[in-house]
């Protein structure tokens, strides 16, 4: 199956320790896992743009939501909690 590079980004802000994440309905993007979930980076100088870059099936629709959460740690696993949503579909 053929994949294409597509960049997410979203503007927003975070508190200290939150971050930015995407999950999906593809593989790269978790499969609706959120522990799997691909973390956002803020961009250069700007705080309130964060971006990632992700390898996706072309030609295929690929749902997906972004969340901003922060980690918890525990003795067995690292896990993002979902604290707000927005929903886009690519296609």
């Amino acid at each position: 199956m053929e994949t294409c590079e597509v960049t997410l980004a979203i503007r927003g802000e975070a508190s200290p320790g939150e971050v930015f994440a995407v999950v999906g309905s593809c593989e790269a993007l978790g499969s609706w896992s959120h522990q799997k979930a691909v973390t956002l980076h803020p961009v250069g100088g700007d705080e309130c743009m964060w971006t990632t870059t992700v390898t996706v099936p072309k030609g295929v629709v690929t749902q997906y939501r972004y969340f901003k959460g922060f980690f918890l740690e525990s003795k067995q696993h690292t896990r993002i909690l979902m604290m707000d949503s927005l929903d886009f579909t690519m296609g």
